[in-house]
């Protein structure tokens, strides 16, 4: 299928969005407006896994959900049965990074209904209708975006958007980690610097991208006190 003139307009500026992020934690924070921007969803997460295909279970070691819906149970439960879900098993098993939909492999509700994913793990957070699209991590671990809501399912429209923008998220995580190494390498020490022990902590918080709100709360400092520093 060919895209819309609007749609696009619209991939263009999610490209140009993602590739504006300097910092692995600037692109996590910016990936949820960024593809719902492109495909509207009731719910999205980013899980990442340790990469350990041959494991029976596997482990998450990182989670984006802003709207905080996926609980530890749900987490606890999806690491012992993740490689038995038919969408990972399809990439693992295919190499193949198309986006998926729940709906290609339980073709009516009710086959989802009686499955034990829904029942542990979509159920409790609300979920009928899910699309997943598989993104790089690290050298340790895999990631894969899942995109969800409870009513009409995702069209091939939103598949083909998921497919276009994934080589992209990829290129700038890769381009942010290049960036921090670069950084890193020019890097003089703190202390260098003759910073005070509370100055070297915010500056800390800074280079992982903490905003001075965030850090006010961590440091249970004025957010005044913070911008001083």
């Amino acid at each position: 299928m060919r895209l819309l003139p609007k749609d696009f307009d619209r991939l263009q500026r999610a490209i140009l969005a993602l590739h504006e992020c300097r910092t692995v934690t600037a692109l996590k924070k910016a990936l949820p407006t960024i593809l719902l921007s492109l495909v509207p969803a009731d719910l999205f997460y980013l899980m990442e896994f340790e990469n350990s295909l041959k494991a029976e279970q596997v482990k998450v070691v990182a989670l984006i959900d802003p709207a905080q819906q996926i609980k530890p149970e749900q987490i606890h439960y999806i690491e012992g049965a993740l490689l038995a879900h038919p969408i990972p098993k399809y990439f693992m098993q295919t190499g193949d990074n198309t986006a998926l939909k729940l709906s290609d492999f339980y073709t009516t509700t009710r086959r989802l209904e009686a499955s034990e994913f829904y029942e542990r793990f979509y159920h409790p957070i609300g979920v009928r209708r899910k699309i997943t699209v598989p993104v790089a991590a690290t050298a340790r671990s895999l990631g894969a975006i899942g995109l969800c809501g409870n009513g009409k399912d995702f069209t091939e429209r939103d598949r083909l958007m998921l497919n276009l923008i994934r080589p992209h998220i990829d290129l700038a995580r890769r381009n942010a980690e290049r960036l921090a190494d670069e950084r890193l390498k020019r890097a003089q020490p703190l202390t260098d610097y003759g910073l005070t022990r509370r100055e070297e902590e915010i500056a800390r918080w800074l280079a992982i991208g903490k905003t001075n709100a965030e850090m006010a709360v961590i440091l249970a400092a004025n957010v005044r006190t913070v911008e001083k520093h």
